[in-house]
């Protein structure tokens, strides 16, 4: 059986986890590598705390189990918990898959690229960039909702087959790998590696400018 794109990130972290240690910094602003993989495992293992992961009036809580986690056992011990996923992600098909593909990338490249600022973007498999981009429609429509423009995200692999994710009088084109626009797409703009290709003048909006490369669209 081929390791699927999550089983894959899921191991990568766990190993990343374990050469930097709990005191490593992520790109999850205010989080060392401790609080990620506290998070990691309260989000798919408690039932009662993982709603806060998403819904603020149960953060606290949340928070709580997290800090419990991170007092009750050992760097390694929470490590392990969450190399090895539980039974219901072990025996639903595809469930792991769905729920943890996009996940575990952009927690991946958390700790990677805050550890070392330089790293280059990793070359996934093709079979992975596009699982990755059949995940990025319904986030895309949700980060860009309130974009000022019409938005159209173009793949780096394939840019024959653009996605519209909004209507505008005008439109500005993000265009890059599924997984690098997966990125920006969860706020880590100053590291994604994205393109954004419009009329100068859209360009300029706030929305846009903030950590974003961008380039005229007749250039």
């Amino acid at each position: 059986m081929s390791t699927t794109l999550a089983q894959s990130e899921r191991a990568q972290l766990a190993d990343l986890f374990d050469h930097v240690g709990p005191q490593a910094p992520t790109l999850c602003e205010g989080w060392l590598t401790a609080d990620l993989a506290a998070h990691l495992v309260v989000r798919e293992s408690d039932p009662v705390a993982a709603p806060g992961v998403i819904v603020p009036a149960f953060e606290d809580l949340t928070r709580r189990r997290m800090d419990r986690l991170l007092a009750d056992g050992s760097w390694t011990q929470l490590v392990d918990r969450f190399r090895h996923p539980g039974r219901l992600l072990r025996t639903v098909p595809g469930l792991d898959q769905a729920m943890n593909s996009v996940e575990f990338f952009i927690h991946h490249e958390d700790v990677r690229r805050a550890v070392d600022p330089d790293a280059a973007p990793r070359l996934l498999r093709v079979d992975q960039e596009r699982q990755l981009w059949r995940q990025l429609g319904w986030q895309a429509r949700l980060a860009l909702r309130k974009a000022p423009t019409g938005v159209v995200v173009e793949n780096a692999l394939d840019p024959e087959e653009p996605l519209r994710v909004k209507s505008g009088s005008s439109t500005v084109t993000l265009a890059g790998k599924p997984s690098e626009v997966l990125l920006w797409l969860s706020g880590r703009r100053e590291v994604a590696d994205v393109e954004l290709i419009g009329d100068p003048a859209d360009l300029q909006d706030s929305f846009w400018r903030i950590n974003s490369r961008t380039r005229p669209a007749s250039a």
